[in-house]
This record gives C-alpha cells, structure tokens and sequence, in this order.
C-alpha cells in the first residue's frame, strides 16, 4: 500500500499488509502462474461453478491465506513485471516483529518494465499484452470466487454499493490484492492505450468503508465514492483528515445526506468565531428594493470607515466587475429576518473577494474594495418585498452570469492551505457540503468562473485539472497515480462542468445525473434552481407562493410545462414511493413525475444515455416504448405477490414470448420500493403492461443453428439455437436426438434437470395501468376481457393512431435469460425452474410505434 501518496497530516497511516506464512508449506511462487493453484492442491476451476469454499475449515483459513498471497499477489506481480521476484524484498520487519509487505518500490519497477516494453517490436508487445490481460482478468476473477461465492457468506456488512463481503480471507489481504490490480491495470493502460481495461471501482475488502465511516465521512459520500473511484482513490481519500464533527452524519442513509438542513425557527447567523460580538452590518431593505425595482443589480462593499457597508448599482451598462458569493447557509452566512451580517464576517469575505481581484498581492487600500454580490444580503427579506424577492431570485442566472468570478466559502475548508498536493486538494473540495447541495449546483452551473476559498488563498479546480493533465503517459508511474487519485476525486466537478458545457436545450438530458446527490432544505425551490439552469423563465414558478399549499408540487408541474421536453427514461428512475400524488384534481397528469428531482439514481449515470426526448402537458408525458403484454392479465402479478407476504420480499414473475423458445423473461420487483397502488376499480377497467426502458427482446445470444428444423405435429418447422462454444458435441447430439424423439412423439424419460445458460440481458422497467384514451363506454366497462379494454381494431399492429393512457403502479427490473438445453418444451422446462406445477405466462410484445400518456 504505500506505493499510494498520503494526505498532508493524515488522519491514519497506512494499513500494513501482514506476509501470511504457513507452517505446513511455504508457498513460494513458482511458474507457471495458471497451474500453480493445482500444484498445491487447489482446484479453482472447481470451485467457480460449486458452492465447496462455504466447507472450507476455519482453522485452514491461515493456509488459505498464505496459499492466496504467495499466488495472487506475488505470483500476479511476477507475471506482470516479467522478472522473478525475490519475496523478501517485498517484506519488512516492523519494530513490533511483525513481517509486512511493503510496495514503496513498485511504481519504480513499473517504470523499468516500461522501459523494456518499449523495446521489443510491434508483435512482441501484444503477446505481453495478451499475456498480462490473461493473468489480470483471471486475478480479478478468482479474487471475487473467494470474496462474493453466495454460500461462503458467514458475516456481510452491506456498504454504500450494496454490496456484500465474505470473511474467508483476511480484510487487509483482500485490500492488497484489490490495490494491486488497478495499480496494474493503470500502468497496463499507460502502456497499451490502444485496448483500454476497465478499472473496478468495487472492493472485496470492508477496510476502506469501515475507515471511512470511522472519518466521519457522509454514508451516501461512500457511497458516491464506490461508484466514481477506483480502490486506489478511495483508500487515499480514507486517509484523510477529519473536517467537520464525526457525528454529524449520524442520521444519513447510503442514498442521501440528512445533515446541513436548515430549520428557519432557530436559525441564527454566526460570527467568524464564538467569542466575537460585533455588531451586525447591513443596508435597509428598501434601498435593495430600489435598485432591484429599476432592473439594477444591488451590489456591496465597506464603505471608507470600514464599519459599515456602500451601495453599488451595476446596471448592463456599467463596466464594474463583482465577485458573486455562493456559499452554505447551513455554515451560519444566512439571515432570515433582515439583510444584514455579523460585521467580522462582512470584514472577512471583502478582504477575500479583495484578493481575488488582486491575484493575492498586496492587499488592496479602502478606496479599492472590490464589490461583491451575496443573497443574504442582496436578496430583499420580510414582508413587503416578495415582488422584488421574486425579480432578485429570477435575475440570479444573469448576476452569476455577470459577475467576474464567484467564490465559494465553505467551513471545512478554512483550514486545508493552498499548499496542499492536487490530489489532496481535489479530494477535499469535492467532498465538502458545497458539492451536496442543489442552490450551490445551480450557481456554479451559471458562473463564468468559480474559486474555493481556502485557509490562505482560493484554488480554481479547473486550473489544477490543466495543471495534472499536462502529466502525459510518459511521466513516471508515481505521477501518474497521482493524476488518477485527482481525476478521480475530482469527477462532481467534473461532472458540473460537463453539464454546464451542454447547452440549454439538451441541459434536459442530464438533469438526473446532475443533481444526483444533491440536497436542499426546501423542496419547492429546487423547480427554481432547475428553470435557471435550464434557462427558462422563472416568473411562473415564483407566481405560486412557496406558502400555498401542495406548493412543492405545483411549481413542479409548472416547470414540467415551462420544460415541455423530458427523457423517456425519466419515467424509469427511482422508484414508485417517489413519484408524485397529488391530492387535487388539477395536478392530475403529474404522477409519473418525481415528488424531487434531487434523490439518489439508482446507477451514477444512466446505463443507456436516453436521447430522445418526450412531450409532457396536462394529460401526463408522452412516450413510444415497447411494451409486454401478458396474457393473463393481472393474475400473474397479483398471485406473485400473494406468494410472500413479508415486507422487502423480491416478488417475481416469469414469461415467455410465442414461438421464441430458447429464452424466457423474469420481472422483479420489491414491495418495500413502494406498495400496489391498484384499486379493484382500476383493475377491472385496465389492463397490464411492461413497459421497457430499452428493448431487450431484440438481444439474442451468439449462436449455432442445429439444421433446418425439426418437424412438428402440425407439419410446421421450428429451428433450435445453441451456442457452439459451450455445448460439448455429445449434449448436442444427446440434445438432437431427444428432439426427434419428441418430434415423432416418442416419450422422453423424465429425468432431465433443467439448467440456465450464462445469457442475461436487463432493463429497468414500469408496470402501468393502461387503458385506450379513446375508448368508448363499451371498452371501459367493468369486465375481465384483455380484449375489451384493448380493442384490436385500434391495437399497435393498427393503421389507425391510438395512444394508451398509462398509470405507474411499480417500477421493476426485467432480465431476459436464456436455456441451455432445449429438449423440453418451455413450459416443463419453468415448471422445474420455478417450481411451480403452472405452465408458464405467455406475452405479446408491443413495438415502440405504441403511444403511451404516462400519467
């Protein structure tokens, strides 16, 4: 491990690495590297396909242990490097007389193994290219064998992924191997750029999230961690500094920081530290109001005394630059009651907004305070002034657009220097409660230019991007580590600057991604936030009174009309319990709209970017999706619930399509994600249907077709697929010849154990209510008939244009998967599948030339 940099005054040290030795053999690692395991008694092809490793003793896991460490770390490093390794160079005595592994010297040795790569000609370099993918994918694999088999399970700490870890190997072994192959598989990626491997950003060990945790880090920030950083990052970012109270985060979930919410009853503004009094600075409301009323921007700065505050009117014809603050309420810069602040902190931020416009030399004379913008100051409170608050909020996108820079003041930074390496500064910034909140998010979206004021200085992490970029693929391992940790760490900016690249038309696209992990202390301004960052005019949203009632929900719908255009996927994210029910009739149509937009997505980014966008008015969202249409109804689903009655229980259903053989769909779906909302009214003038987030019905496995076809009954032919790879020549032919026996009508005797082929293909998907929008009293009536809710005359195989008016009732995941053999018909063969004595449910698919108005 201590090949990765360490944080400045860091929190932990590195975690050592003990040398697992066994008495009763020494593992030393001999070549060759695929047959060693067998050498010593260990047969991993076994055990990938059997669930043997939840028997392995207790007592042996020592030998397990050593057995792993000589293989998978030592052996993987020999591999690699392609020069015998001599262990004990590896390995240190601490002062404790502990034997430890110590990897300072492994990014020097990977520069030397650069340096011979380089000299070997063009073929001799792909087969050790081929050589080191061989071995890096069998090390990742047969790391996960030991860490993730079901069965060997004894204790699970489920983290922020999801995720779930066994105990069969020790914690900070796991760790190792986990670090040893993404520092692989960079310098493998450094040298061979051509083929890139995909670096995993999950681990098998708990150490990282435990030290995490034990940090003070946010829940849902581990959780954001696992998905965008690679082992190495987050091992860097665990041995950071604690910044704010560790117990701050005590009531977070894995999905969403609960911490920095403001409660307006008792919040109180602060001063730059406790034992200060000073007296509070400011300018009367009404003298903001003035210059808001005649379409001028109210900025300040301290007047010529020093103790209190002057007016600055900047209009579009004033040349005056101004700094914009954005900041975090939740850090004691807000003021509810009045436009003033304690005057140490007025003081503070006109010396920093001063250092920006002097590039940090020589402090600035009184007569050369630089004007600055800030809501709590700028921004009209009390009762009276809700028409020049309202033009202050809409105007906000052309303030951060005007302002020169806008910089962000945040508490846990006031003590991080501008010293700091890159790295560190990237991982602190971007873990800080600016980057979890929505109003900041909109502010740097609209910003020319955006600083983070630190303890003795402000850093532009868009400076420090070109600055680590600039390191190319010939600088030194070291460095180049480092430019991965910062990379890494520094994705939510990133991010924020990818979507503020977009332009305002297709800002839309990714919106979801965009204020994934963000907050805000009130629901119904984040309609605010969205209209600015999309350009949009805000005038209508602020014409409904945060105070109304449903308030939250009726700006949404008003933004939902402002936007008009949404992804089709935006039905599919999240889950049922955080759509919209409104409780009036006039927000009817909004239901298949999100309650927020700000709530953790369930991937880090959408699987498949949806780029094609949907129509949304009054009547609901508009959208040309396929569907699956089962046959029975409701029955299926209602009778799959029916089977467990326990909350959180995975409810499932199967299907399989007329005349597609070699495979069958699975729908699952968990109550706890939301419970049916399907009353006996709705279902009796409704009918089922699966509509799909992508099209899977077209994913077919690669395959061998076994001949013409063999003959039916009924005189028609029917072709069978296999996969030619992993079908051995005696199952087919054992396969083909039950076939025919069938095909002439012969009895097949009934041993046969039915077995799933590796295939899978998913997609998130809806369960709705539908029903013809045009439909006549004769097609609503309250009847069990499909077919007299769905007439066939107007159906999607129709000239005639018909759109289905759809109601969410569940969001579900649907997996195509795929038989691997094929010598009985479907249904017998998910008979013994699902245990079930039931033939299984047949389904019609509906193209995506199906209209559906999703309510």
């Amino acid at each position: 491990m201590n090949h990765i940099p360490l944080p400045q005054a860091p929190a932990l040290a590195h975690i050592e690495i003990p040398v697992y030795e066994s008495d009763s053999n020494p593992y030393r690692y001999t070549q060759p590297w695929l047959s060693y395991p067998a050498r010593h008694g260990f047969d991993f092809i076994a055990i990938q396909v059997s669930d043997e490793l939840h028997e392995y003793p207790g007592g042996l896991r020592s030998n397990l242990a050593a057995f792993v460490q000589s293989w998978l770390f030592f052996g993987v490093l020999e591999e690699f490097l392609g020069v015998k390794q001599d262990h004990d160079e590896w390995i240190v005595t601490t002062e404790k007389g502990h034997r430890v592994i110590r990897t300072s010297q492994l990014c020097g040795k990977l520069d030397a193994w650069r340096a011979r790569i380089k000299q070997l000609d063009g073929n001799q370099q792909l087969e050790v290219r081929a050589g080191i993918d061989q071995v890096l994918g069998h090390m990742d694999s047969m790391h996960a064998t030991l860490s993730w088999t079901t069965a060997n399970i004894v204790q699970t700490v489920q983290v922020g992924s999801g995720s779930y870890h066994s105990d069969l190997l020790p914690d900070e072994l796991n760790l190792s191997l986990d670090v040893l192959h993404n520092t692989l598989s960079l310098a493998r990626n450094v040298v061979f750029p051509d083929a890139h491997l995909p670096i995993p950003t999950y681990t098998n060990s708990r150490l990282v999230h435990d030290q995490l945790a034990k940090n003070g880090w946010c829940s849902s920030e581990v959780s954001r961690l696992n998905q965008e950083c690679s082992v190495v990052s987050g091992y860097f970012s665990s041995r950071l500094s604690i910044l704010g109270s560790p117990t701050i985060h005590s009531k977070c979930s894995h999905w969403q920081c609960e911490a920095w919410q403001v409660d307006q009853s008792n919040y109180r503004p602060k001063h730059v530290n406790t034992l200060c009094d000073c007296m509070f600075v400011g300018l009367p409301t009404e003298r903001i109001a003035e210059i808001i009323r005649v379409s001028q921007i109210p900025c300040l700065r301290l007047d010529r005394r020093g103790t209190g505050l002057e007016l600055v009117a900047i209009d579009q014809r004033t040349p005056i630059r101004f700094t914009a603050i954005s900041h975090v309420w939740a850090d004691g810069l807000g003021n509810h009651a009045a436009n003033a602040l304690p005057h140490c902190q007025v003081r503070l931020i006109q010396e920093r907004v001063n250092m920006i416009a002097n590039a940090g030399s020589t402090p600035l004379a009184p007569s050369d305070d630089q004007p600055f913008w800030m809501d709590t100051l700028c921004i009209p409170v009390g009762s009276g002034f809700e028409d020049e608050r309202n033009t202050a909020i809409a105007e906000m996108a052309t303030i951060y657009r005007r302002s020169g820079t806008v910089l962000v003041l945040n508490n846990e930074l006031n003590s991080i220097s501008v010293a700091r390496s890159p790295w560190e500064l990237s991982a602190r910034i971007t873990r800080t409660t600016w980057f979890r909140r929505l109003w900041t998010l909109h502010e740097a979206v609209l910003a020319e230019k955006t600083v983070f004021q630190l303890q003795d200085g402000s850093v532009d992490l868009s400076e420090l991007q070109t600055v680590v970029q600039e390191w190319d693929d010939s600088s030194k391992f070291q460095d180049l580590l480092c430019r991965m940790i910062f990379l890494e760490a520094c994705q939510p900016y990133s991010k924020l600057l990818l979507f503020k690249s977009k332009s305002l038309s297709t800002r839309v696209r990714d919106i979801w991604t965009a204020v994934q992990w963000r907050n805000t202390s009130y629901q119904e301004d984040e309609t605010i936030c969205f209209a600015n960052m999309l350009g949009l005019d805000l005038s209508s949203i602020l014409a409904v009174s945060r105070y109304e009632s449903e308030a939250k929900i009726k700006r949404m719908k008003t933004f939902i009309l402002l936007q008009k255009y949404f992804p089709q996927g935006s039905i599919f994210q999240g889950d049922y319990s955080d759509l919209t029910r409104p409780s009036t009739t006039a927000l009817v149509g909004l239901e298949w709209a999100p309650q927020s937009f700000v709530f953790r997505t369930r991937k880090s980014a959408p699987e498949h970017p949806d780029t094609q966008l949907a129509l949304a008015d009054e009547l609901g969202l508009h959208v040309s999706l396929v569907a699956l249409i089962p046959d029975k109804g409701w029955d299926i689903f209602t009778q799959a619930e029916m089977n467990s009655t326990v909350v959180g229980d995975l409810h499932q259903a199967f299907f399989m399509m007329p005349l597609e053989w070699d495979y069958f769909y699975v729908v699952r779906w968990d109550m706890a994600r939301g419970r049916w909302d399907l009353a006996n009214s709705l279902r009796h003038k409704t009918f089922p249907a699966l509509i799909l987030q992508q099209d899977i019905t077209l994913v077919t496995d690669e395959a061998l077709d076994l001949g013409e076809a063999v003959g039916r009954k009924d005189g028609t032919s029917m072709t069978r697929m296999f996969d030619g790879d992993l079908i051995a020549e005696e199952a087919r032919e054992e396969v083909l010849r039950e076939m025919m026996m069938e095909a002439r009508g012969e009895t097949v005797e009934e041993d046969y154990t039915p077995e799933r082929r590796s295939f899978s293909a998913s997609t998130r998907a809806i369960i709705v209510a539908a029903s013809v929008m045009d439909a006549s009293p004769d097609t609503s009536n309250t009847t069990d008939s499909l077919q007299d809710k769905r007439p066939r005359a107007k159906g999607p195989n129709s000239n005639v244009a018909v759109e289905y008016q759809a109601r969410i009732i569940q969001h579900v995941e649907v997996q195509k998967e795929m038989f691997s053999t094929y010598t009985r018909a479907a249904c017998k063969q998910m008979e013994r599948y699902n245990g079930s004595t039931h033939s299984i449910n047949s389904c019609e698919k509906w193209s995506d030339r199906v209209r559906w108005c999703i309510q």
